[in-house]
């Protein structure tokens, strides 16, 4: 029924005979890849098949008649208009973040790899700002670049404001004077190895005034308290985000123009810039009735539920909040039953393998707790969760092996010994990326080591965290999944890698220190960077000038976050005390410290078993996956079923590997193609329901509100 209704809304597309036969061949072609990531593509045929029911390649091909050809290169939309209005957007979603969290106690827009804190103002400028350029003032309207330049201004920077990551840099430096108490023994366990420059100090009450809020007579912000602990703990910020933009300049070429991974997120803000020949306000997807119909089915139903929250109509059950769990069996963990809007929508310009993975390795794994519970096996979800921890981990390190020829080549060039080796469609060229990496490397382990970590766990942490980094930049580069949590955090595995008993009190207190970054699932920008990497190669010209303006961003971004957070602890009534999230989670890390402390904390044998089976299956699917064209099961599948965000959304994923699948199966890749606006359409009505939720709140229940996108 879906399919026929697809094809009922949808114009009619013609295609030549040359133009059916290239479609024909990109969506049939099967490619053969080699171990060192090369790959070898059969010639074209010279008629096309019959049929027609694979997948197309990233770029949405359209006769060339009616298909404007986006090559303008990213540098031509570095103008004063698309920097400033980007740097101007990225502090407005800083604040608006941090607001919605903290005071209007609305949903959390920080937490995906596609967040709304990103996606609303540049839906605004597309349709709003842009519009009204278009109807009055054409010659100033903004080019696809300039948009392009703005999204990823405000997409970069969306990786600081509150939970995703400025939250955690508060929250854990300044938590230990507040929450010490005699019962609990945190001064006599932990507070001698605490640096004084890494934590807040109670200096004139500053940590009990920003838990509690300033007294009512003569309160003044002491600002002085933070400034030590928060500047230095922004220097080693700054060098892992040095680091993290040299390793994806670094491995731009060989994840993109070797292995040419899809990156299904960089469709949306290319789709939405596209511009028809014939003069139009809207963007071209949006001259499409059934983006409208997407639209309006998400916008429809979150503006139902905006009025269900004054209790007048019952809401419309779909959405992240409207979960429900179900169990297969007792003792077997929950499923939950969910419609996410954002998932399904992005979801649908993932390929069916990678989708079919997920589910069915969740499943799988759901089985597997389940069964392991009732025969009685200690500590089942530990060992299931280590066994998809070592796919991850196989994963990425593979993918590290596949670019060993490209990064001896690299490197040769950074030595200025392969001047063949062109690197000027980098942000910057391999030699500043090499030493960045280097020197930001150097930089971390003295800092840390300087806080009291030593150089062995120093070590065992960052390599964790950054692999880790890497796995899930990766992994959504390659798949779209943008509720993708950490399936580990590093300081959690380097205890229980290591065993707490064999770790000195300083280590461990340092360690917990760490969750500041380690629990960074939003990579600190990498995810960033990897694609924007995408979009500049699909628009083409060089990257050069705009890492400024990222960094910039970036930088705007961190102090907006902070100092409102801090300047909100102190304004609010009843203080950070009453602020969720990550808040929640830094006071659980300290719990966790002093278990740490008191009892011997390690990997079980079955769970060190667990991380070495996980190993094996992953490099197992990875071989299946590189040398049989017909094998169904994508190694990511296995490395993320039991993340967080995974298990919150599986269901939502078979659903729309269905529907993908079903419009595949009876109407090939050109009713696939029809569908697309659909889905852009669904997701920009989303974003547009979770921003009208929160408009609600703000005027009808202030302080109170209600959380619409979530986990």
């Amino acid at each position: 029924m879906i399919a026929y209704f697809l094809l009922a809304h949808s114009p009619y597309v013609a295609y030549t005979p040359r133009q059916q036969s290239i479609l024909a061949f990109h969506s049939s072609f099967i490619i053969q890849r080699s171990c060192d990531g090369s790959m070898s593509v059969p010639a074209a045929p010279e008629s096309p098949p019959t049929a027609v029911a694979q997948e197309e390649p990233f770029e949405v091909v359209r006769p060339a008649a009616s298909r404007p050809v986006l090559v303008y290169g990213l540098a031509s939309g570095m103008t004063r208009r698309a920097i400033g209005l980007g740097l101007i957007l990225s502090v407005w979603l800083s604040w608006w973040t941090c607001h919605s969290a903290f005071v209007a106690r609305s949903s959390y827009l920080t937490i995906t790899h596609l967040p709304i804190a990103a996606l609303f103002p540049f839906i605004i400028v597309v349709f709003v700002l842009n519009g009204m350029l278009k109807r009055f003032i054409p010659r100033q309207t903004l080019t696809p670049p300039e948009l392009i330049i703005v999204f990823f201004t405000v997409f970069t920077s969306s990786a600081i404001p509150a939970w995703a990551f400025s939250t955690y840099w508060i929250a854990v430096p300044s938590m230990p004077f507040y929450y010490a108490t005699p019962e609990n023994r945190w001064e006599t366990l932990f507070f001698q190895y605490l640096p004084d420059w890494l934590v807040v100090q109670d200096v004139q009450d500053a940590v009990r005034w920003f838990y509690e809020g300033l007294p009512l007579r003569g309160g003044r912000i002491p600002w002085q308290a933070w400034v030590v602990p928060m500047g230095w703990w922004a220097t080693f910020f700054l060098a892992l985000f040095f680091v993290s933009a040299s390793a994806m300049v670094i491995l731009r070429k060989q994840w993109i123009e070797r292995e040419r991974l899809t990156f299904p997120l960089a469709k949306v803000p290319l789709m939405l810039v596209e511009e028809s020949e014939r003069p139009s306000v809207l963007p071209r997807i949006a001259q499409n009735r059934l983006f409208w119909f997407g639209c309006c089915f998400a916008f429809g139903v979150l503006a139902w539920n905006a009025i269900a929250f004054f209790k007048a109509i019952p809401p419309i059950p779909l959405g992240a909040v409207h979960a429900s769990p179900i169990s297969l069996a007792r003792a077997f963990p929950n499923i939950q039953v969910q419609f996410n809007f954002a998932v399904i929508s992005i979801g649908f310009f993932t390929d069916l393998n990678i989708l079919l993975s997920i589910w069915v390795f969740f499943l799988v794994s759901t089985i597997q707790i389940g069964i392991m519970n009732r025969i009685g096996v200690p500590g089942t979800n530990e060992v299931v969760v280590a066994q998809h921890l070592g796919g991850l981990f196989v994963y990425t390190l593979f993918g590290l092996w596949m670019a060993r020829r490209h990064l001896r080549d690299v490197f040769r060039k950074a030595l200025g010994r392969a001047p063949e080796v062109d690197d000027s469609m980098e942000f910057f060229s391999y030699r500043t990326a090499v030493l960045g990496l280097l020197i930001g490397l150097l930089y971390m382990i003295f800092f840390l080591r300087s806080a009291g970590m030593s150089y062995g766990v120093i070590l065992l942490l960052l390599t964790s965290a950054l692999l880790l980094y890497l796995g899930v930049t990766r992994v959504v580069a390659e798949s779209g999944l943008i509720f993708l949590d950490l399936p580990y955090n590093a300081q959690d595995f380097t205890v229980f890698s290591l065993g707490s008993a064999n770790l000195p009190r300083a280590d461990l207190t340092m360690l917990t220190l760490c969750q500041t970054f380690s629990r960074n699932w939003r990579t600190l920008g990498m995810c960033a960077m990897a694609h924007l990497n995408k979009v500049g190669e699909e628009t083409g010209g060089t990257k050069r000038g705009t890492f400024s303006l990222i960094v910039t961003a970036l930088g705007l971004a961190a102090v907006t976050s902070v100092i409102y957070t801090i300047y909100l602890g102190y304004a609010t009534n009843g203080g950070a005390s009453d602020f969720a999230d990550a808040f929640g989670n830094a006071r659980a890390g300290y719990d966790a410290l002093v278990s740490w402390i008191q009892n011997k904390k390690q990997l079980t044998g079955a769970e060190f078993l667990g991380l070495g089976a996980g190993a094996v299956i992953g490099w197992l699917l990875i071989l299946g996956h590189h040398n049989f064209p017909w094998w169904p099961l994508h190694p990511i599948g296995f490395g993320v079923a039991r993340t967080w965000g995974t298990t919150m959304v599986a269901c939502s994923i078979f659903l729309v590997w269905l529907v993908k699948m079903l419009l595949l199966r009876f109407g090939g890749t050109r009713l696939y193609r029809q569908a697309q606006p659909f889905f852009i359409g669904m997701l920009v009505g989303y974003v547009l329901g979770v921003a009208l939720s929160y408009g609600v709140d703000l005027i009808w229940f202030p302080n109170s509100g209600h959380v619409v996108e979530t986990w």
